[in-house]
């Protein structure tokens, strides 16, 4: 048989473990791993694989025994592929791949005569049985130990290193116990440590309690939200019952009236926003009547005032005449301020404009300085005239700087002309011209 895969399941330091191997043969799988890490847990698995979980296995240390179980995948001699397992439990504990119970012949066809001391001697050789094979040679003196110690490096070499170690032992580590020899100091550490740990650690059955009482605590919490919420859905729903019992009550005394009085007429739809409009206008109508009667008393008790007082009476005329006046005056003081800076900026101005012109005056009497009418009119006119002429001269002057290059170009084309011939010899050409007739129908012709 080849083992093609190896599963674990809460097994010793393994919650879940799963190890794929090469079935060739001659193929050899090396599983590599740091001290500690579970190796020699591998092969007791293989061998509680093979032969069976013993009843109080020591690799329930961390998960209990709850849910252990080995399974591997493998190929016989013949190359056929099959699968088995083993769970922790009394009796046939062979299984499937599925969980199902083998019988115990499954495997007999594939182990042979081999038992499990035999695979341990043959094939489960760890760090362990190593030591107490070497001290079993060194111990039994015999013929092979002897001939291992020679091919090593000499017998009495080893016989006189064995009685230096024996002597350094007995010296270190006396057979009476003595407090002062650092082995029983050592020991006496160690041996307190393993107390110290032994009430440490929590043995597989106190941390599946805890785990069961952190269960049932987890549930109970859950349960007790779980009515939490139920009760304040029900507080939710009490209180809608509290908050819509007035309308009811209100909805089922209309009831009985409408029943009291089955003559009452029925009302439309349309009569509701038609009440409300109403009903508010009524509220605003009440409001203002209330604002109104207090205003008539007011006025009742001015009016009583005033009875009593017929000379006030009768010169009401000239009271209102003064309450208009006073009216005025107060509304004229509070524009005093305003126009007092009104004038203040435009006195400013004035003197500004003032200055400008260079008239050495106060403000108050530049009126004097304003010409008359007629001198006015003549200024305009003037003023007008003299910006025509302006515009002329800014005219001339630009046609006489357009006109400028061409005089000097006529001046430049007159200088090339030859000198002027004799006005006779112009006199006959211009005879003959017209003697010819017209240049422009000659040319035509």
């Amino acid at each position: 048989m080849r083992l093609m895969a190896f599963e674990a399941h809460r097994y010793g330091p393994f919650d879940a473990l799963r190890l794929e191997l090469d079935p060739r043969p001659g193929c050899l799988n090396l599983v590599l791993a740091p001290n500690g890490a579970g190796k020699s847990v591998l092969l007791r698995a293989i061998c509680d694989l093979l032969f069976g979980i013993p009843a109080r296995t020591p690799m329930d240390f961390r998960y209990g025994y709850s849910g252990m179980r080995l399974m591997a995948e493998a190929v016989d001699a013949a190359g056929k592929p099959f699968a088995f397992g083993r769970r922790k439990g009394m009796g046939n504990t062979l299984i499937d791949a599925a969980g199902a119970e083998l019988p115990r012949e499954v495997l007999r066809p594939v182990l042979g005569d081999v038992d499990q001391p035999l695979l341990e001697r043959l094939f489960v050789l760890g760090t362990e049985r190593l030591r107490a094979g070497g001290e079993e040679l060194l111990a039994s003196g015999g013929a092979l130990g002897a001939a291992l110690q020679a091919a090593a490096g000499g017998l009495r070499d080893a016989h006189k290193l064995r009685g230096e170690l024996t002597e350094l032992r007995d010296r270190l580590a006396p057979t009476r116990a003595n407090k002062t020899r650092p082995f029983y100091q050592g020991l006496e550490g160690l041996q307190t440590a393993q107390r110290t740990l032994k009430q440490e650690l929590w043995r597989p059955e106190e941390f599946l309690a805890q785990e069961k009482a952190l269960a049932a605590a987890e549930a109970g919490l859950a349960a007790a939200r779980e009515k939490g919420r139920g009760a304040a859905a029900e507080i939710l729903r009490l209180e809608r019952i509290r908050a819509v019992r007035p309308w009811l009550a209100a909805a089922e005394a209309a009831r009985g009236w409408l029943a009291a009085h089955p003559d009452a007429p029925a009302l439309g739809a349309e009569l509701a926003p038609r009440f409300q409009t109403l009903r508010g206008q009524l509220s605003r109508a009440a409001t203002e009547h209330e604002a109104a009667l207090r205003r008539r008393e007011t006025l009742a008790g001015q009016l009583a005032s005033l009875l009593g007082a017929p000379a006030l009476l009768a010169e009401a005329e000239r009271i209102g005449l003064l309450a208009e006046e006073l009216a005025g005056a107060e509304r004229a003081e509070r524009e005093l301020p305003r126009l007092e800076a009104a004038q203040a900026e435009a006195a400013a101005a004035l003197a500004r404009l003032l200055r400008q012109l260079g008239a050495e005056v106060p403000p108050a009497e530049a009126a004097r300085l304003i010409p008359a009418r007629a001198e006015l009119a003549a200024a305009r006119q003037l003023g007008g005239a003299a910006a025509g002429l302006a515009t002329a001269l800014e005219e001339a002057a630009s046609r006489q700087a357009a006109a400028g290059p061409r005089l000097e170009a006529a001046r430049k084309a007159l200088a090339a002309l030859p000198p002027p011939a004799s006005e006779d010899r112009l006199t006959a050409l211009l005879r003959e011209v017209r003697e010819a007739g017209e240049p422009a129908a000659a040319a035509a012709a």
